[in-house]
């Protein structure tokens, strides 16, 4: 008999007994895998339990090689919990955790209390611990030591990415079972619950990464012997500099310069992201990060929707795939499909990616398309009609403006939209959303603004045509002198 199934450290064993009717095939499961179904299953957790788990998980090889040749009657009552808690999250077996947690959050016992104790604090414990190793296990990804992941760091990366995603499901459950905790109890369990699931995600990226060959970080000299996808810095850092000051040119102090969608996300992710980025070396707080790191470290921050996080790791993403067209890249298009990203986010991005790109008709077609998230962030809208705009594509400008509708909330925003229309020569129209969109306290500002536009364009011949009532027909009299001193800076610069 093998070694495995006489200790019992078999899922099942298979057998095959020849008859004089025919052929009989058996299949027996194994006593390790008795023991996980017992630890998946819902039971009141006694002494007895305790007891009886530990000694199954010892029969079963299930404990750790400190503890395998230890007795039950050699520990205590808590150090045999430690141990089947351990085996627990080690083989994803949670069943049993989460009904003690359910059965001591019902109970009224006076020992419930300390047991739902010591389980936040056992798993919180085991939280920084994991945490230290995974950090161990990356450092090397991110030093540029070297050019490939071994199978052994790939499994300790999956360990240690189990083990916190285990360990977040705990902390789920006991802030979902929660009952009768002070204020401060209950504000540090969903502290511990939130920073848990960030470094769950966070081993879950970094794996991903490595799997698909973008980590360990090379340098820039190793992006020509590297067969695999690969972020050079330098390059992408090069491309946004000069794209920025492109703008900044055609800006011509009459449209808003800051207008690149990437940096839309990154300021939609607050002061923390900059920071971040300025970190590493040679950081500046604007996209491109300085290195894969930092992009990943996004994942640890608090406080940023996940929605941006993703949005802009998918536009790094497209980066690397169009620095190296000739490097593999249909692994890295798996991201979306890993972390399982609505199809209308990933098709936003990459509509912003081709409008920061100067692929301004295919932008609009994928940021139009019926699938795509229409108003994720409220700054989108905006920023997507001044990079038109600024760029000089007052037609595909338009048609975003009559396909998205986008809501109006300031007089900066009214204004922008008035510019489109006005710079397409839709007067009518424009005139038209003037009135719909004024109040007491813009009207004149409105009406300012629309004179002095069309005085630019030399539109005041097709104004005096429309039904002007009288104090607009005042207005369309007032010295040119007069408006442009009424309009002290461009009001549609509705961002800075």
């Amino acid at each position: 008999m093998p070694d495995s199934l006489r200790t019992g450290e078999s899922l099942r064993s298979y057998a095959t007994c020849l008859l004089n009717t025919g052929i009989v095939h058996l299949t027996c499961s194994g006593y390790q895998k008795e023991t996980l179904s017992f630890l998946k299953k819902a039971a009141p957790c006694s002494s007895d339990v305790i007891s009886n788990g530990y000694s199954r998980c010892l029969m079963s090889g299930l404990l750790s090689s400190r503890l395998a040749d230890v007795q039950p009657s050699s520990l205590s009552q808590e150090e045999q919990l430690d141990a089947i808690l351990s085996t627990a999250i080690e083989t994803s077996s949670l069943g049993l955790i989460t009904s003690c947690i359910k059965q001591w959050t019902a109970e009224e016992q006076p020992g419930s209390a300390v047991n739902l104790r010591y389980i936040l604090e056992w798993a919180w414990d085991k939280v920084v611990h994991t945490k230290e190793q995974l950090d161990g296990i990356c450092a090397p990804l991110f030093d540029s030591s070297s050019n490939f992941t071994d199978s052994p760091t790939l499994q300790l990366l999956q360990h240690s990415q189990r083990l916190l995603g285990n360990l977040s499901t705990i902390f789920h459950c006991l802030l979902r079972e929660a009952q009768d905790l002070t204020q401060r109890g209950l504000l540090g369990l969903i502290n511990k619950n939130l920073v848990s699931s960030l470094i769950s995600q966070y081993a879950q990226v970094v794996l991903w990464f490595c799997r698909t060959g973008l980590l360990p970080e090379g340098s820039d000299e190793d992006a020509v012997q590297i067969p695999r996808p690969f972020y050079s810095y330098s390059v992408n850092q090069n491309y946004y500099t000069i794209r920025r000051e492109e703008l900044q040119q055609l800006s011509k102090g009459k449209w808003c310069a800051d207008c690149l969608m990437i940096d839309g996300l990154v300021a939609q992710c607050g002061d923390r992201l900059v920071d971040l980025w300025k970190r590493d070396e040679g950081g500046t707080g604007q996209y491109p990060p300085p290195t894969l790191h930092g992009l990943l470290d996004i994942y640890l921050l608090e406080n940023i929707d996940e929605s941006a996080k993703h949005a802009i790791v998918i536009y790094l993403l497209l980066d690397v795939m169009y620095s190296f067209p000739n490097k593999s890249g249909g692994s890295v298009e798996s991201f979306p499909t890993a972390f399982a990203i609505p199809i209308g986010l990933v098709k936003l991005v990459q509509g912003f990616w081709l409008l920061d790109h100067h692929d301004h008709q295919n932008s609009l077609e994928m940021l139009l398309h019926p699938t795509t998230s229409p108003s994720l962030w409220g700054w989108q809208h905006d920023r997507i009609l001044q990079a038109l705009m600024c760029q000089g594509k007052h037609g595909i400008a338009l048609r975003y403006l009559h396909v998205m509708k986008p809501p109006f909330s300031s007089t900066a925003q009214a204004q922008l939209c008035l510019a489109v229309l006005l710079h397409n020569r839709c007067l009518v129209e424009a005139w038209a959303m003037l009135r719909q969109h004024s109040n007491s306290l813009n009207t004149e500002e409105l009406l300012s603004f629309l004179y002095q536009t069309c005085q630019e364009l030399g539109l005041m011949k097709e104004l005096l045509k429309l039904p002007l009532g009288l104090a607009e027909q005042v207005g369309c009299l007032v010295p040119p002198t007069f408006l442009s001193t009424r309009a002290k800076s461009r009001p549609w610069h509705t961002h800075q």
